[in-house]
């Protein structure tokens, strides 16, 4: 993935169920959502690889809670999702960056021990490095430069650059359904798998995606090493909070 890509990631998580489809604005989405199932959201989650702890991969988890009785109903609803998605309303993909943002900033004052720790602790480990890229400050200087887009033009480069990154994870050889419910639950999922699957096959053939040349690797690359060795978080609020990291060693650096 390119690092514009990879900044995308949260937004594109957060803007799942918050930017509408066609016809169908965000509020009415979402009450579309509340009737009909437990909740459909969508995040993004590093782990490694057992065995071999070197190596780390990101997954988009797109996650469908309901009752049995409503299954068909919620299945219907995550499979128009995934086909009719829409970022063209830059107004409401604006809101969805300064929530993000506000709703980490007001993390710092409690929390900033948790930022400064993940900063200080990004070069030890691929695994801690992808958490403070997705969680900590590097996450705010995202949603900020998305921030700052979207408010200089049309905001136009965000939207279709979603719309791209969307494409381009959701593919058929790239996914994994998991299924926790009784056997009929299982097999009315299995039913509407091939839904699904003919779906993403038709939009893959639109759009010209060519599933044999497009990839992902599980490796993380190396960390920049740009940043200053002495960082400072300073956040304005009624109670002071100064957080300093002091990294010891960066990602991809040699150990001896």
């Amino acid at each position: 993935m390119t690092q514009r890509q990879e900044s995308l990631l949260n937004l594109l998580g957060a803007a799942f169920t918050e930017v509408g489809l066609p016809g169908l604005s965000f509020d009415a989405l979402n009450h579309e959502i509340n009737l009909k199932t437990g909740g459909i959201s969508a995040s993004v989650s590093q782990q490694t690889r057992y065995g071999d702890m070197s190596l780390v991969r990101r997954l988009f988890v797109i996650r469908l809670r309901v009752l049995e009785r409503s299954l068909r109903e919620g299945l219907d609803l995550l499979l128009r999702i995934v086909g009719e998605l829409d970022f063209s309303d830059t107004r409401r993909l604006r809101q969805v960056v300064d929530e993000l943002r506000e709703e980490m900033r007001s993390a710092w004052i409690p929390g900033g021990h948790y930022f400064a720790g993940l900063r200080a602790g990004a070069g030890v480990h691929g695994l801690v490095n992808l958490e403070e890229e997705m969680n900590g400050i590097t996450q705010v200087e995202y949603l900020d430069g998305f921030a700052r887009e979207l408010s200089a033009s049309a905001g136009g480069d965000v939207s279709l650059d979603l719309k791209n990154l969307f494409r381009f994870l959701i593919r058929p050889e790239k996914m994994s359904i998991n299924v926790t419910g009784d056997e009929d639950s299982i097999s009315a999922v299995a039913g509407w798998v091939p839904e699904l699957r003919g779906l993403l096959d038709s939009r893959a053939l639109r759009s010209g995606i060519d599933a044999g040349t497009v990839g992902m690797s599980g490796i993380v690359p190396p960390a920049a090493s740009d940043r200053p060795h002495l960082e400072y978080l300073l956040g304005s609020s009624t109670v002071a909070y100064v957080a300093a990291a002091f990294p010891g060693l960066r990602h991809g650096e040699d150990l001896s």
